[in-house]
């Protein structure tokens, strides 16, 4: 009796730890931000499906696009996003994009959303075109803030340039809106 009462709890430290390997190897894996991703584009390198920043977890790489995960910082250099898809590019709160070059990102509905905060900043410019709003900041927070730090941005959109309806958008004398 007492042999098997052992090997029945042998057993179990042995499926236990075999359950538990397999969970730390994929918890390293799932931390690594060293690792870049390269979303789909086409032969001229424009890229043809939302660039979704939301809930990313380790740095991303595209065709004139790099994405720092550790600051929230994505930098375009000559970047063409054009989708038939709602979104051309999503950002998270507290997020700063850099221009650099001339940037394009054009989509159905929205070519550039945020989830809250988020700074532009760089000498470049970036077009946006949409079926629906260039910019929409989606926020409950009054606190929130779109800033426009320098660069060019112009927006041809079907709706409004900029949506929200509780962020702050700011603009200085070193950035230009159109």
């Amino acid at each position: 009796m007492k042999k098997m009462k052992l090997s029945i709890v042998i057993s179990l430290v042995l499926a236990t730890m075999l359950c538990v390997l397999p969970l730390g190897a994929f918890a390293a894996t799932a931390i690594d931000t060293s690792q870049d991703t390269t979303p789909e584009t086409t032969t001229g390198g424009v890229i043809i499906q939302t660039v979704n920043l939301i809930n990313a977890n380790k740095n991303q790489r595209g065709t004139g696009l790099f994405w720092h995960n550790p600051s929230d910082t994505l930098t375009i250099t000559n970047m063409t996003i054009d989708t038939p898809e709602n979104y051309g590019l999503r950002l998270p709160d507290g997020a700063t994009l850099v221009l650099e070059g001339n940037n394009v990102i054009k989509a159905s509905k929205v070519a550039l959303s945020v989830e809250g905060n988020l700074t532009i900043r760089g000498k470049g410019t970036l077009t946006l075109i949409s079926g629906d709003n260039g910019i929409v900041v989606s926020t409950l927070d009054v606190n929130k803030k779109l800033t426009m730090i320098e660069g060019k941005v112009s927006i041809q959109s079907a709706g409004d340039g900029i949506y929200t309806e509780n962020a702050i958008v700011s603009q200085n004398d070193k950035a230009k809106v159109e």
